[in-house]
């Protein structure tokens, strides 16, 4: 059986209002047992007290830009640019820079990666798209669809495919402004192995009932608010707070006071602005020193060793142009696409 594993971002939208309202998950029930293995070993790994390099790390990503077979639907260049620069904002904290691999954008022009990348014949399409195009870099596609989950909860924004190691993004969230910081950087965190901060959720969203069981509707064991069984609960990173999906529904970014407890009846506090949550409209989002230390380790882990180049990009400024030569002012051109 082919066990790929999908992290999913999606997202609600309740009938008859503008407003974005809430979000929601498809990854399964758990991390497969080579994603599970991933993640322990580099949580094994990482640095307990110093996760900054001391100097900057280069990381190639290479766009592809899915349009449907006529070349339709393309996102735009000045969208992928803006996303790449939020994706050099959220991990500014380990001083790593993306850039583009061979300086360029891969346009794609296939329907079945445009509208269901998700679907086996997308996955084998986009797996020989990164191998002629992409290789020694992280593959991000910028499709029409990213898939919806089959539980119903949402529209898929985003996810990442552990399987073929490459990141799927709905075209719309580059346009975006509450989802383009965010939804990259998400997924990119689970590219670099971190699970969810609501690890075991992520297809029922807790929903107002007391929670009884030590173990979540994924069968992962619940973490509890003090934290006293985290190395081994939840998502397993300390420094991250019990969450049980509670982003899901949730009313924005603002401080969450929706009352639900642990199995000991204490009440959650979650990290709304952490990448791995499902809270949306923050201001900024970040990852935890120990999620940190964690997306270090997958760096430097033998799974990472392809985009461990020498090469080092410009950094040069480019001049931006001030005028165009012509036509002239109120001068009428002979080609309409002639500057």
């Amino acid at each position: 059986m082919n066990m790929r594993s999908f992290f999913y971002l999606t997202i609600i939208f309740l009938l008859g209002q503008c407003c974005l309202l809430a979000q929601s998950t498809q990854c399964g029930s758990s991390f497969s047992d080579d994603q599970r293995h991933q993640f322990l070993n580099n949580k094994k790994a990482k640095s307990p007290t110093n996760y900054r390099s001391e100097n900057t790390i280069y990381i190639p990503v290479k766009f592809h830009a899915v349009a449907d077979a006529d070349g339709d639907g393309r996102v735009r260049v000045e969208n992928v640019l803006d996303q790449l620069c939020h994706l050099n904002e959220n991990f500014v904290d380990l001083d790593y820079k993306f850039y583009l691999k061979d300086g360029t954008i891969n346009n794609v022009d296939d329907n079945t990666i445009y509208n269901n990348p998700s679907s086996a014949a997308g996955a084998t399409k986009m797996a020989g798209i990164k191998n002629e195009h992409g290789k020694n870099a992280i593959n991000i596609f910028i499709t029409d669809n990213a898939g919806t989950g089959t539980s119903g909860l949402g529209t898929t924004l985003g996810y990442y495919d552990f399987n073929q190691d490459l990141v799927v993004i709905k075209r719309s969230v580059l346009a975006n402004t509450l989802q383009l910081g965010f939804v990259l950087g998400h997924e990119m965190g689970h590219f670099f192995s971190l699970p969810h901060t609501f690890n075991g959720w992520d297809f029922e969203p807790w929903d107002g009932e007391p929670v009884n069981s030590n173990l979540s509707p994924g069968g992962i064991l619940n973490e509890l608010a003090d934290g006293s069984n985290c190395e081994n609960a939840g998502d397993m990173i300390c420094d991250t707070p019990a969450d049980y999906n509670l982003g899901f529904g949730w009313d924005g970014c603002r401080e969450y006071d929706g009352g639900c407890t642990d199995p000991d009846g204490e009440l959650l506090n979650p990290e709304e602005d952490n990448f791995m949550g499902y809270f949306l409209g923050c201001d900024s989002y970040h990852f935890s020193q120990d999620q940190l230390s964690i997306i270090q380790s997958d760096y430097s882990s033998p799974r990472r060793a392809y985009l461990r180049t020498s090469f080092i990009p410009s950094e040069e400024p480019v001049s931006p142009v001030t005028s165009a030569v012509a036509p002239s002012d109120d001068s009428t051109a002979p080609f309409y696409n002639g500057v």
